[in-house]
């Protein structure tokens, strides 16, 4: 099989990659996959020759051989770069990145190639370049390198099976093609967040439940996806402390998360008897940006401005403060507040499941929450 695998993924007992490996240019469940189908058809060959030829021995190599690429036509031919790139989005559906995501990218990179025929080794700096300025008109710097990522670890994906990726673009970065100028989530503050505990809604249950899923959110620092799973939450205690946590499988990423269930989300979820409710994400955000519109609270209506950077494009938008705020707001609060509140970092991380990737995690905090030096501080 045409894969590099170094000796300490390899379990040499099982011949298979080791499960246990985390490595962005491999998935050690696809690789072991791909080799049992591929020990399959090797099998059927041996045995078809061994029935047919009515023989006790079995073929040589170059019969075997012969036979696998001629019964496995795809696997002989030179495939160009899109080809490929389907392939690796077929073979990673079940993947962390998710089928959507990489669609999103096919969607791109067949709007930018058209109708032209590029192959792995035509994909170089200016392929990259250019491909990022494409990008520039519908997606926001951090889409932008997300995107860019996937297509970085689809090249390294090939070229650890030994095909001819141009090393232009291993080694190609996207630092020089953006803005590197930071932007942040507008979120609610701590008052802001009293007062919405304690806003009477019980005319509007529509709205009420809306607003308790995002309290959820600012108590746990869930996604919006997770939160309506509730059912599948596990609660533990923790028997020196006292405190409980709970135990939430994110489905996003796989990973186990276990956020702290303090008194306030605990009210929320005996409410409800720990039956959310489920709603889409767009009609959720209306009904929450209808709460804070009509809402008592007057800094809810004070004029914001957030840049959205696109390429090395700044375009600054000055709306109501609720005009900016929807439900992953929440999360971005969850972070900031605990921070703020002196819970260290690395434990806030685990809450929240961003494990050791700093420079995700930090766009969740807001430097504008509490005293001055804070975001200094915590990027420090």
């Amino acid at each position: 099989m045409p894969f590099k695998v170094k000796k300490t993924h390899w379990n040499f007992d099982t011949e298979r990659v080791k499960n246990s490996i985390r490595d962005d240019s491999m998935n050690p469940i696809d690789i072991n996959q791909e080799l049992q189908e591929n020990l399959v058809k090797i099998i059927t060959i041996i045995t078809d020759y061994r029935r047919i030829n009515k023989v006790n021995f079995n073929p040589d190599a170059e019969y075997v051989e012969k036979q696998y690429y001629s019964n496995n036509p795809i696997k002989n031919k030179d495939l160009t770069f899109i080809e490929y790139f389907k392939e690796y989005r077929d073979l990673k559906k079940k993947g962390v990145e998710g089928k959507r995501r990489i669609d999103a990218v096919v969607g791109d990179l067949d709007d930018y190639i058209g109708a032209k025929k590029l192959y792995l080794k035509d994909i170089d700096k200016d392929f990259l370049d250019n491909f990022v300025i494409c990008l520039y008109n519908d997606n926001a710097n951090y889409t932008i390198k997300k995107k860019i990522g996937l297509v970085k670890s689809f090249l390294k994906y090939q070229k650890m099976k030994d095909r001819n990726v141009n090393e232009q673009a291993l080694y190609w970065t996207i630092e020089d093609n953006l803005d590197v100028a930071d932007d942040w989530l507008i979120m609610p503050n701590r008052k802001e967040i009293e007062f919405l505990e304690n806003l009477n809604l019980s005319h509007k249950p529509h709205q009420e439940r809306v607003r308790d899923k995002y309290l959820i959110g600012c108590y746990t620092g869930l996604r919006f996806e997770d939160i309506l799973q509730s059912l599948k939450w596990d609660c533990r205690r923790v028997a020196e402390s006292g405190k409980k946590y709970l135990e939430v499988v994110t489905r996003k990423t796989g990973v186990m998360v276990s956020p702290p269930l303090g008194p306030k989300l605990e009210a929320i979820l005996n409410k409800y008897d720990w039956k959310i409710g489920r709603i889409s994400n767009p009609k959720a955000n209306e009904y929450l940006r209808d709460i804070l519109r009509d809402c008592k609270c007057d800094s809810f209506k004070v004029n914001k401005t957030r840049t959205r950077i696109s390429g090395k494009k700044k375009d600054p938008q000055t709306k109501p403060k609720w005009e900016f705020i929807h439900f992953h707001t929440s999360r971005a609060y969850f972070i900031t507040n605990a921070l703020y509140s002196g819970v260290p970092i690395n434990d806030v991380m685990k809450w929240s499941g961003h494990k050791g990737n700093f420079a995700v995690f930090k766009r969740y905090i807001d430097r504008e929450f509490g005293d001055d030096s804070f975001y200094d501080r915590i990027n420090n």
